[in-house]
């Protein structure tokens, strides 16, 4: 025991010279909270991840698996293998035991994210001495959360622990929704089904083809909501047709939001009898949110094939209390769940190119923004016609421009398409405000105004990339349905399909995203163009086209 002992203080005796995290200025409306609150018990609960193995050859293993050209393509990894290739060292796991042991914190921890992360069910005490920081409340008027100061991790410790989540995360500012008006087209289902050829396709209730909504920050749909959709919008429907499959997390009953309502309606309208789960994620943290979602999937052996996600923003991640480190830990699952054949199918925000003047800069959609999701813009109708073609969404801006945080070297596959476009793209802006060398969004686009929405029992119309997203994800999943009936497998990682297949898509050459939230000019923005444009991406689906390039063997 004495020998034990003595290699013990020697090890924290390593670990004793600290480096220090900055927390993120606080932004908005966020402020320290002048009531004084006792937190020495209050739960801080937060999860620690750890350096993981083979990403290199994990990445060329999903850019294999997801090129149609490959003899590998479709050949996803299970959840074991991603957790097998990717696990961390025994050391990080031996140092980070270690350290926990001495803070009192092993028996409080658990593994997630396939044995890649560690949840932490500390309090503010435990946080406090742990991590050498001072939590305080703060407010934005509305809600009041803890949230630590400046943080230290053993010197020794941060080569095996990349990222802490939970100390410093705030939610999404409070946007107001989208609400349809100055008439815009009526957008319903069958709408859809005419415009994009799906009106004869459906699912079959297959549970090895399933498809979810991630929500968050409070949203909840109700199941009633669902039912009167169905009853009023969706032909030929039965009542089971309306159910969800599963609610993984949380989905209140008690009160609706517009978002979640519709997510949940569009993503089954469109794709009936496809099974759908409501993934609800509502810890007032937004990455800390991301990654406990996508840890959640990584866990589940029999995940979901698509996932829509309708939220995103577009400015400086650091407003959030978001660091680069915990960026890059959610861009890892997303890389993880490429590898497992997961389609991550997310809005490409609704602020235009998202000019910042106080930055000089324009701001793509993060999440939207990782090489390993698929990016979607809006659209609508000329002349607010169905019988005409589609053009860049004017309600708001069609979110997309290129990334600051991630280059093409991942996204090599879109590479030419947005050559192409920097060589002919009209009205480009400064160079000095976007980075031409960054990952290009959106991928695709759809219709994005005018849709018809029954939440808390009101019908309204409403529109954003949270409504092109659920209805190109439902899309999806009609795809993936033709082709397990054919035994093959899910499409996954959408990318390297999309882009070699441009003759899948109406090409949108018409309208621009120098526009606000609020449809009003904004100063910088880009053009439509033929083929790929930081705009509508490489169009809106052809589905007869996509089916036929799905189903080549």
């Amino acid at each position: 025991m004495k020998s034990f002992t003595v290699l013990l203080l020697v090890a924290l005796a390593a670990l004793a010279h600290a480096g220090t995290f900055k927390a993120p200025a606080l932004s908005g409306k966020w402020h320290s909270a002048k009531k004084t609150y006792d937190l020495s018990s209050s739960s801080m609960p937060i999860t620690l991840v750890l350096k993981q193995s083979n990403l290199k050859a994990l990445e060329t293993l999903v850019l294999d698996v997801s090129d149609p050209t490959s003899k590998n393509y479709g050949k996803h990894l299970t959840a074991a293998q991603v957790n097998e290739m990717t696990r961390p060292l025994p050391e990080t796991y031996r140092l980070v035991h270690q350290w926990l042991q001495s803070e009192n914190l092993a028996g409080k921890a658990r593994a997630t994210q396939g044995g890649s992360a560690l949840k932490i069910d500390a309090t503010v005490k435990d946080v406090e001495r742990a991590f050498n920081t001072k939590v305080d409340m703060v407010t934005n008027g509305m809600k009041v959360k803890a949230r630590a100061g400046d943080y230290t991790l053993p010197a020794g410790l941060e080569e095996h622990v990349v990222a802490v989540f939970g100390m410093h995360g705030l939610p999404l500012p409070h946007n107001k929704f989208v609400a349809s008006a100055n008439g815009p087209a009526s957008v319903t289902p069958e709408v859809i089904g005419k415009t994009y050829n799906t009106s004869n396709a459906h699912g079959s209730s297959n549970k090895k083809n399933r498809q979810a909504v991630g929500e968050y920050q409070g949203q909840n749909a109700l199941d009633t909501d669902t039912a009167a959709f169905f009853q009023k919008y969706v032909k030929g429907a039965s009542a089971e047709d309306a159910k969800l499959y599963k609610v993984v997390g949380t989905d209140s009953q008690g009160y609706a939001g517009v978002e979640a309502s519709l997510d949940v309606e569009y993503i089954m309208g469109v794709a009936p009898k496809i099974l759908t789960e409501f993934w609800g994620y509502q810890q007032q943290d937004f990455c800390k949110d991301m990654q406990q979602f996508t840890a959640k999937i990584l866990d589940t052996t029999d995940a979901p094939n698509v996932f829509s996600i309708s939220y995103g923003w577009q400015g400086q991640l650091s407003q959030l209390g978001c660091q680069d480190n915990e960026i890059d830990a959610v861009d890892t699952n997303f890389q993880k769940l490429a590898a497992r054949g997961i389609s991550m199918i997310i809005a490409s925000g609704d602020t235009g190119a998202a000019y910042a003047p106080s930055q000089n800069t324009l701001y793509p959609s993060w999440p939207a923004s990782s090489p390993w999701v698929t990016s979607v813009g809006a659209t609508r109708f000329v002349n607010q016609d169905p019988s005409q073609p589609e053009m860049a969404t004017d309600q708001f801006g069609s979110g997309g421009g290129f990334s600051k945080m991630f280059d093409r070297s991942n996204a090599k596959w879109q590479e030419q398409h947005v050559q192409n476009y920097l060589s002919i793209a009209k009205g480009l802006p400064p160079s000095t405000v976007f980075d031409s060398k960054g990952r290009a969004t959106p991928d695709v686009s759809a219709l994005g105004e005018g849709y018809e929405v029954v939440s808390n029992g009101r019908t309204m119309a409403v529109g954003g990339t949270s409504a092109s997203t659920p209805c190109f994800a439902g899309v999806v999943s009609l795809l993936n349905e033709a082709r397990a009936k054919r035994g093959m497998s899910a499409l996954g990682f959408l990318n390297p399909f999309i882009y070699s297949n441009p003759q899948a898509f109406t090409d949108i050459t018409r309208g621009s995203n120098k526009i606000d939230r609020s449809g009003g000019p904004m100063k910088y923005g880009y053009e439509t163009a033929k083929g790929w444009d930081p705009v509508t991406g490489m169009g809106t689906p052809l589905f007869g086209q996509l089916l036929t390039a799905a189903l080549k063997k």
